[in-house]
């Protein structure tokens, strides 16, 4: 299923670790778009209500995971 960037960067969101619905919100709303939340430091993450030093670096280190994790879904779509 072919899909555009913004949508496949919105589902890789959803399977980090640590990022919940209101948390995606909240950083959207700080970072304006699903691909800068993805390519965001884990110094950057922390400006993310919520997110503390840990979590950052766990959100970052699920990142890579989560486009392998995106591309098998849409396989599946």
């Amino acid at each position: 299923m072919l899909v555009d960037a913004e949508t496949r960067d919105l589902l890789r969101l959803t399977f980090i670790p640590g990022l919940g619905p209101v948390t995606i919100r909240h950083a959207l709303e700080i970072f304006g778009s699903p691909a800068e939340v993805l390519s965001a430091s884990p110094a950057g993450l922390r400006r993310i209500k919520g997110i503390g030093e840990d979590r950052a670096r766990s959100i970052a280190a699920g990142v890579a995971a989560s486009e392998r994790l995106a591309d098998d879904e849409l396989a599946l779509a």
